[in-house]
This record gives structure tokens, C-alpha cells and sequence, in this order.
């Protein structure tokens, strides 16, 4: 047995996927999150005693019921708001509705907006299968006075009806209870006979219109509401013209700084002894105590340890990074920012979709380019994905934190500021890559829905952190483990093959003939640059290959390493340079080889140019900081030069002294000024 859930975006749909299949997929307030569909199991046990309530089992196989019956497969299908696809994830669900079976239908609707979700119910009609609504959002909907008929909701859809809150779980048995013991008992739907009256698309949107607003007024009352609600309000601030951005920037200090430098660093001092004064050391001596070979000891305890020690030191803060970003999905802001950075990203020549998958990267850049499948048009899309990885992603949060806390101990502004950096040079990019696009300005349209302001349901957002969470566990066993065993191996032996001290390693050796490219970035020591290099594969490992080959404590190890203008270009070039191996594997599936390619140039560049001018303007002004106020007098002069000369070339055909501002004169009767 095949059902499908079908909705609106932002309607709740994955949320009732995740409750009925016990998988955790992602969910946002904002349209583009589901962009593939998801496939689960649900199993559909009937408790006898209370024939109103049913049990959901973690695995289908372990029950004998559902061996008993035939399994039930939930489909999650993107979120659309008609079935006249336009974009790829509508396209997903049309083309599923089409070339499926379906038994049946569960269309989700948010009850709080019920005319704009009738209008996709009527186009599942004309489907010719069975449909059940379940009208979502039921606790926003009693909030705000609002009153619906379900029965005669019923008598004049054709359909059955029944209320729900998804984010609780209230009323989905009910609901469930209705769908199995339709299909098991082959209970037949009765599928009211719909067809839409009109020769064009147009004609056809504009009947069914009219038809939902006559129904509607026959089993839905609104009371009158108050004159301004508290999502009203807070809108007049978060989406104000000239406050808007403001708030956004002290949103994301706020994040960085309670993530890095408050809460989070609480713990980073007891996690530290934990890992390398506790574990570390006992493990040293017990294996010393049991004979064990001096090769093996330093694997296991200066190189294991040591290496993931040094990344899960950080797991404090980077929980507090996946609280924040959880909270501002989940309560609603961050489709406010989607629609504060739409206006920008147009003039930038990129989709006001654009953004949405830069949100997604503050977790994994990975379905961060994924996502980016929502944005229309080839060129706009590519763009998207290269400009992406640009956002600081939560594995680039251990590599800002412990350089911050090493040389900026006492400034809260330099881990955050790497995320206003990244928007500033998607930003840049964008205006760079405009110059090849041949549409100079981006025509796709961005709908997202503008939810009411809501505290995030703690179930969801508890599975996300934990899953957030145990990922970047599960990297730092797979990825940094495996890694701190070579580098451990490269750093303790040299090209003989024989012991050698760090200096004399292979490492060292590898490191010193690379890090000359560096030099001008200010890092071309041969320690950072093969942080960077491991960094290639995860990020993660930057942090754990100066664990294993600085070892001890690293806040006084690092100084000694970098100045303050070389971390903080260190910092940049670790930002904007190539993601991880992942995400230009996803980035390939999504571009192409050669778009692949031109990722990685482009990120490169941008990474090593933004490095350089950091450390050289950072040195310029730490030594001679009366010429660096000079050449930055001479440069806004410049500039303003350039921009009145720019202004009067423009306007060049004007003549002067007219004030018609008719873009030049014209021998006219109309204009009064004919030209001489």
C-alpha cells in the first residue's frame, strides 16, 4: 500500500512524515526544505482495547500485524503550491502524482490558511484519487478565533476531513485510524467528480478561486481579530527597511558570541583535562605499565588522542551553534532573512532562492548544494552552488573558536565576523560571476511562506541537534581517527623509514616545500600548512593535526605560530577555500565535472586573494599604520572620483541648464526647449 502526503510548503508535511515513520528529516520554515521525495514505513497497529489510539513501531518487520497485512509505504513528496510545476521540486511531485500508484492521497493543510490550500485540493481532484485533507496547525488556528465546520466542510468538499496538530502529535491517531482501516478493510473512498471550467491555466486558477470562496463561507467563521497580532509586530522591526539588516547582524553575534566565547567556552577547560591530563596521561601510563612498545604508546595517546581529543574539546559549542541555528529555523526568523537578503541577491544576478540553501550551510555545506536544486535556471543555480560553501559551516566552528580564544581572547567580534565575511564575498562573488551572465538580473520569483511566529516543537529540534550532533561524532571516528594515524605515522618517521624528530619528518619535509606558496598570506610555516591540507579531506582535521603536531596545550602553542593578522587571514583562507571532499562531490553531481572545476578555481582564488589582502593590510597597518591611512584617503577619493566622473558620462547628452530630465534634448514642439 502506497499513501502520498501532499501540501503546501511550510504545511507541516514533514513533520507528520517524521511522526508516522520515526525518521528525522529535515524540517523548516520555509519552502525548498523537502526537495527530493522521502520513503518510510509506517506501521498501522490497532490497539482493541482503545480502538481511538495506535502504536508506532520503530520497525516494521518486528510486528506481527503488519506481517499479517500488507505494509504501508508513506511517500514525503515536496512542498507545492500548485500542481502546475514550474520549478524542479514541484516538478518532483507532479511527476510522482503522475507515474505512481497511489491508494491514497493525505493532503496537508494548514488551517490557518484554508482558501490558499483549497486551491491545490480541487487539482487533486482531478487526479481521480482517493483524498483525505488533514487540516494541520490546529492550535494557531483556536488562537486565532477562527471556527471550522469539519462535518460540513465535509458534505460539501466530498472529502473526509480531520483536524490535526502534527507539531504535537494531537488528533494524528484519529487520523490514521481513518487512512489504515479504509485501505485494509478496501473501504472505498468516495472521490467526488471535480473539473476546473476554462480553456487556459488562468481560467481554469480563476474558477477554482471563485468556487473555494463560495464554499468556504458555508463551513468557516473568523471572529475579528485584534488590530495588530504580535507576529504583526515584531514584523515591523525584523522586516523593517532600515533595521532589518541590523538585527540580522545582531542576531548572528549574538550566536557566535554566546556559542564560542560564553556557554560553550565553559566547558572547553574541563574538556581539555578530561581528554589529555584524565584519558591521556592514565592511558600513557597503563601502557607503559603493561610493556608496550614506546611507538605504540605515542600512536595511541600523542596521536589518537590527541588529534580527537583536540576536535571534541569543541562539542560545547558547536551543540550551542546547532541550539541557535535550530531556534531561528524553527521559530520562524530565518524566512524573514531569506526575504531581507531576496531584494540584494536579485541585484547580485542570483536567485532570491539563492539564500535558502545558504541557510541549510550553517549546518553541512553538503545539502546546502543539495538545496540549491530549488533555484530556477541553470546559471543562477551554478552560481548558487559555488557561492554556497562560502558560509561557515559547523565543521569550520572548531577552527574559528580555537584560533579566537588562542589570539583574540578578549574580542568578541572575530569568530562572528568570519560569518558577516562570507556573506560579504558571496556578496563580491556575486557581482563577479554577474559579468558572465548574460541576463544581467535574476527574474525567478521567490514565494515563501512568512509563518506566525512559534516556538520550534522541542521533539524536533532535540533529533536534530542529537543528530547534528552524533554526526560530527561519527566524522571525528571515521574521518580525524584514520587521519591522526597517518599523520602520526608521517610526522614520527622520515623518508628512510627510520624514527625521526618532528623537523626531520616526512611531514615537516612535505610541509616546508608547500608552504612557500603561503608566505605571502603570512602562514608559511610548514605546521598550518599542513592543517590546511588536511583540511582538504574535513575540516575537522585542521584542529586535529595541530593537536597531533603541536600537542599540549594549543591556546600558547599557536601564538607562536601566527600573528594576529595571520590568523585572522589563516581563518579567512580556511572560510573561503574549497570545501571538504563531500561537498565537491555533491557539487559535481549538481554542475558537472567541468562546473565542479570551475568551483574549485573560482573558490580558490577568491580564498588566497582575500588571505593576501588581510595579512598585507593587516601588517601595513600594525607597522605603518600613517601610510595605511593614507592609502585608504587616496583610494576614497578616488572612488569618488571615479563615481562622478561614472555619473557624468551617463548623463552626457544632457543638455545643460534643461530641467525636462527627458535623457536628452529632442527638436520637439512638446519639450519648449528644441536644441539650437
Amino acid at each position: 500500500m502506497k499513501i502520498a502526503l501532499v501540501g503546501n510548503p511550510n504545511s507541516g508535511k514533514t513533520t507528520l512524515f517524521n511522526l508516522l515513520t520515526h525518521q528525522n528529516q529535515k524540517v523548516g520554515n520555509w519552502s525548498g526544505v523537502t526537495v527530493e521525495y522521502k520513503i518510510g514505513k509506517y506501521c498501522g497497529k490497532l490497539k482493541q482495547d482503545k480502538p481511538r489510539e495506535y502504536s508506532l513501531q520503530k520497525s516494521y518487520e518486528s510486528c506481527n500485524y503488519c506481517k499479517r497485512n500488507n505494509t504501508i509505504e508513506i511517500v514525503d513528496l515536496p512542498g507545492v503550491y500548485s500542481l502546475n510545476a514550474i520549478t524542479k521540486d514541484e516538478k518532483v511531485t507532479v511527476n510522482y502524482l503522475k507515474d505512481n500508484k497511489l491508494d491514497l492521497i493525505i493532503q496537508i493543510i494548514d488551517s490557518t490558511v484554508l482558501e490558499r490550500s483549497l486551491a491545490l485540493t480541487l487539482q487533486l481532484l482531478e487526479q481521480n484519487i482517493p483524498i483525505v485533507l488533514a487540516l494541520n496547525m490546529q492550535e494557531e488556528l483556536n488562537r486565532s478565533g477562527t471556527v471550522i465546520d469539519y462535518k460540513k466542510m465535509e458534505q460539501e468538499l466530498g472529502v473526509s476531513c480531520v483536524p490535526i496538530a502534527a507539531r504535537s502529535g494531537k488528533g494524528v491517531h484519529v487520523l490514521m485510524e481513518h487512512v489504515v482501516k479504509g485501505i485494509l478493510n478496501d473501504k472505498e473512498y468516495k472521490q467526488p467528480q471535480f473539473t476546473a471550467m476554462g480553456e487556459s491555466p488562468e481560467q481554469q486558477a480563476e474558477y477554482r478561486h471563485k468556487y473555494i470562496a463560495e464554499k468556504v463561507r458555508l463551513f468557516k467563521t473568523t471572529a475579528e481579530l485584534k488590530e495588530h497580532n504580535f507576529t504583526e509586530k515584531i514584523d515591523k522591526i525584523i522586516l523593517n527597511k532600515w533595521l532589518a539588516f541590523p538585527v540580522f547582524a545582531v542576531v548572528i553575534w549574538l550566536m557566535y558570541f554566546v556559542s564560542v566565547q560564553t556557554v560553550g567556552h565553559l566547558f572547553i577547560g574541563w574538556l581539555d583535562r578530561l581528554f589529555f591530563d584524565i584519558i591521556g596521561e592514565n592511558l600513557r601510563t597503563w601502557l607503559i605499565n603493561i610493556g608496550a612498545a614506546s611507538w605504540v604508546t605515542s600512536l595511541t595517546v600523542d596521536g589518537i588522542v590527541a588529534g580527537v581529543g583536540s576536535v571534541l574539546t569543541f562539542i560545547p559549542q558547536i551543540l550551542m551553534l546547532f541550539i541557535f541555528i535550530s531556534f531561528l529555523e524553527g521559530c520562524g526568523y530565518m524566512a524573514r532573512v531569506a526575504i531581507i537578503m531576496d531584494r540584494l541577491f536579485k541585484k547580485l544576478g542570483l536567485s532570491g532562492k539563492s539564500f535558502i540553501p545558504m541557510i541549510v550551510g550553517c549546518g553541512c555545506s553538503v545539502p546546502a548544494i543539495m538545496s540549491a536544486k530549488t533555484v530556477d535556471g541553470d546559471q543562477e543555480r551554478g552560481n548558487t552552488i559555488i557561492l554556497t560553501p562560502f558560509i561557515p559551516c559547523s565543521a569550520k566552528l572548531p577552527i574559528f573558536a580555537l584560533i579566537a580564544g588562542a589570539l583574540f581572547p578578549h574580542n568578541s567580534f572575530v569568530a562572528p565576523s568570519m560569518y558577516f565575511l562570507g556573506i560579504l564575498m558571496v556578496i563580491l562573488g556575486g557581482l563577479l560571476l554577474k559579468l558572465f551572465n548574460r541576463r544581467k538580473r535574476s527574474t525567478d520569483m521567490l514565494l515563501i511562506e512568512l509563518p506566525h511566529y512559534r516556538l520550534p516543537a522541542v521533539r524536533n529540534v532535540s533529533k536534530e541537534i542529537w543528530d547534528k550532533a552524533k554526526g560530527f561524532i561519527i566524522r571525528a571516528g571515521v574521518v580525524i581517527v584514520p587521519a591522526t594515524i597517518i599523520l602520526w605515522f608521517l610526522q614520527s618517521f622520515n623518508f628512510s623509514m627510520q624514527q625521526a624528530n618532528i623537523e626531520n619528518s616526512m611531514l615537516a619535509q612535505i610541509g616546508k616545500v608547500i608552504s612557500y606558496i603561503f608566505i605571502p598570506l603570512g602562514f608559511g610555516n610548514w605546521e598550518s600548512t599542513i592543517a590546511f591540507l588536511s583540511g582538504t579531506v574535513a575540516k575537522e582535521t585542521v584542529v586535529a593535526t595541530f593537536g597531533v603536531i603541536l600537542g599540549g596545550d594549543l591556546s600558547t602553542q599557536l601564538p607562536l605560530l601566527f600573528t594576529p593578522q595571520s590568523a585572522y587571514a589563516f581563518m579567512a583562507f580556511v572560510l573561503l577555500f574549497v570545501p571538504c571532499v563531500a561537498a565537491i562531490a555533491a557539487t559535481r553531481k549538481e554542475i558537472g565535472r567541468k562546473g565542479m572545476w570551475l568551483a574549485i578555481a573560482f573558490q580558490s582564488g577568491v580564498a588566497y586573494l582575500t588571505a593576501l589582502i588581510i595579512n598585507q593590510a593587516g601588517n601595513l597597518f600594525a607597522y605603518y599604520p600613517t601610510t595605511a591611512i593614507s592609502i585608504i584617503a587616496i583610494l576614497v577619493i578616488a572612488l569618488i572620483f571615479g563615481l562622478v566622473t561614472w555619473h557624468l558620462i551617463k548623463n552626457r547628452k544632457k543638455v545643460g541648464g534643461c530641467s525636462m530630465n527627458c535623457g536628452g534634448c529632442v527638436k520637439s514642439k512638446e519639450c519648449g526647449r528644441a536644441e539650437q
